[in-house]
């Protein structure tokens, strides 16, 4: 019981509050960072991919090949 009014007294919780905080937004930052990136992965994957088809269909448009 010693114990636990001790705790209360002492600068624990507001220890243990201001960690939970810290890892909180640390873990919200994280994820907006992730979010951000993922964005930006994704949009040069459909650049890549749209120069690759453009390479792909450009000699049938060259030709006006309507069966390629």
């Amino acid at each position: 019981m010693q114990l636990i009014a001790r705790l209360r007294h002492s600068r624990f919780p507001l220890l243990a509050l201001g960690s939970l905080l810290l890892l909180l937004i640390a873990g919200v930052a994280i994820g907006l960072v992730s979010e951000q990136a993922l964005r930006r992965q994704m949009a040069n994957e459909a650049g890549a991919q749209a120069d690759l088809l453009a390479s792909a269909v450009s000699g049938a448009l060259a030709f006006d090949d309507r069966a390629a």
